[in-house]
Parts: C-alpha cells; structure tokens; sequence
C-alpha cells in the first residue's frame, strides 16, 4: 500500500510540476500569437514575499492588470493573454497572488492581511512601471482592488472588472452572496484529512463551471494541481482572508465598475449580488451570461473579451 500511495503521489507531481514548478522555464510562460512575448518578472512585495507576475502587449496602451481566484494562477487567464484584440489594444499584466502558484507562500496568517495583496499589486505595477491601471479580479481576485484602494485611494486605479465576484462594504460580504452549498466545500478546504480535502477539492472545480461546459482534463488537472500545492496553512489562510470593501464602496461615485456573471453560478448567487451592488449605490455595468457558470472569462471568452475592451475604451 505505501509503495503504491508513493507511486501516485510521484505522477501526480511529474504531472503538475511543468505547471507550477518554481523555476521560470518557456513551458511556465503564456504562449500568445504572433510577436508578442511574456515578459516574466519575479518582484519583491513590502514584507519580502516574492510575487511572480508577467505582462504582454504594447505598454503605451491601458494597462489591465488580471488577478486570478483561490487554487489557481494568472495562466487561467491564457483566454485572454492570447486574444488578438486585447494584444493591440490593452497593456495586459498578471500575476500569481501570494501563497499560490509560481509566487512566496509565507506561512504567517499575518501574511495574508488585506493591506499585503495591496502591497502585492504596487510591487508588480512598479515593476512593469504602470500608472492607475484598471482592475481585472476573478472570484476571490475581486477582493483586491478593494485592498488597493483601502490602501491607496480610488485614484490609485482607473475602474474594476469583476469577473464572478462581488463587492461591497460589509466583512461578511462572503456569507451574503454564497450559496449554502459552498459552506460545506469551503469548510474542507482548512481540513487536515486528505480524504475531506480531497472531496473540497474535487467538489469546489467542478463548481468553476456551468454544468454542461466541457472541461479539457489538462485544464482540471491544472487546478487540481494549483490546491495540492498549497501548505495547509496556506490554503486556510488565503481562502479565509479578511476582506475590506468599505474604502471602495465609498469611492463608488469616482470609479466605473464592469461586472461580468454567469447565470449558472454554482458558487455565488449572481441575481443576489446584482441587486446588493445596486442597493450599496455602485457605478456598475451588469452582465449575466446564460448557460455560463463561476468563469465566465473562461467559458464565454469572446464575449467577456469584447465587454473588457468596450469598457476600458469607455473609461481609459
């Protein structure tokens, strides 16, 4: 039994390491068409955390800079790092946040206070020298740019794109919008059991999408493989992180919003979020893609591209 639980676990990290191992290789960049080239970079944030972070297209253009969810990393966002028109027209930059992916995962719960992915984003916009970019977060990505304008101010940033998510002022933002199904899923992530973990896991990526969308195996696998790699205390610290949305709830008349959802979302009530938004008084264009789950910049790329764009043409 132990020579065949070390087999497994030796495959399972041969497959996942091209992915996420530590070192920069071509195979751990996006592959974007034509001349356009990741331009990989690894910064240090305020507390000494590495962050890796890469950006493509023309610098001269507004800049985007695209923040992913919980358990994954900025190569969920290949959909876009690879449209053409997004290339020519937005200066795109992403990143692994702290605890995930190719970046540092301290241990300290401190570490994953509200005012360190502020410092996170400064870090990386410093490096690529960009000035008030919009805002691109999916899921727990979303949170962000209320950090960095908590941080920093409403002028810090040019407008937010909320892809999945929500935002508000209340602590408890979380409990608000989620469906009761996810407790349970997110009640395994801080387990111990491998067996518990393992069914938070397996549960919480089918959740990504809407039930008929088909999933390339590679693609799950990438996921899957994002979770395993995270320390316990990492995963529990950076899944139950405090979130604090009243700086940007107060700034709601000075920064545009684009909020992008799937009908289909198995993880927050999309209608709920739509009508607490609206009633917290956020300067917001609202979509709701049909037949689309928890990743409507995944599963509708075109559409979510096009709105991406139209947005920061409006509001640049």
């Amino acid at each position: 039994m132990k020579h065949f639980l070390a087999a497994t676990f030796l495959a399972f990290a041969l497959l996942i390491t091209p992915i996420y191992g530590a070192s920069v290789s071509r195979s751990s960049t996006l592959s974007p068409p034509t001349a356009y080239k990741p331009n990989p970079r690894t910064v240090t944030s305020e507390d000494g955390t590495r962050i890796y972070a890469e950006a493509l297209g023309n610098k001269r253009n507004p800049a985007v800079v695209f923040v992913h969810g919980f358990g994954c990393s900025l190569v969920h966002y290949k959909k876009q790092f690879e449209d053409s028109k997004l290339l020519r027209n937005v200066y795109m930059i992403g990143y692994d946040m702290r605890g995930h992916g190719r970046s540092g995962a301290p241990f300290e719960p401190e570490a994953y206070e509200s005012i360190r992915y502020a410092e996170d984003f400064k870090a990386v916009i410093d490096e690529f020298g960009v000035v008030k970019p919009f805002v691109a977060g999916w899921s727990a990505g979303g949170f962000v740019p209320a950090d960095v304008v908590a941080a920093y101010g409403p002028s810090s940033i040019s407008g937010v794109i909320l892809l999945g998510t929500a935002m508000g002022p209340d602590e408890d933002l979380i409990s608000i919008v989620t469906k009761p199904e996810m407790v349970g899923i997110f009640t395994g992530f801080a387990s111990l059991d491998l067996l518990e973990f393992r069914s938070a896991a397996l549960a919480f990526s089918t959740a990504l999408y809407a039930v008929d969308f088909k999933v390339a195996f590679k693609e799950e696998q990438r996921f899957l493989g994002g979770m395993l790699t995270m320390h316990p205390s990492v995963r529990v610290s950076a899944a139950f992180r405090p979130y604090n949305g009243r700086a940007i709830t107060a700034a709601q008349d000075e920064l545009p919003f684009l909020v992008i959802q799937g009908a289909e979302d198995a993880a927050f009530n999309v209608t709920l979020v739509r009508d607490y938004m609206t009633e917290k008084g956020f300067n917001m264009e609202y979509h709701i893609f049909d037949r689309v789950g928890h990743s409507p910049f995944f599963e509708a790329p075109e559409k979510t591209n096009r709105l991406i764009l139209d947005f920061v043409r409006d509001h640049a």
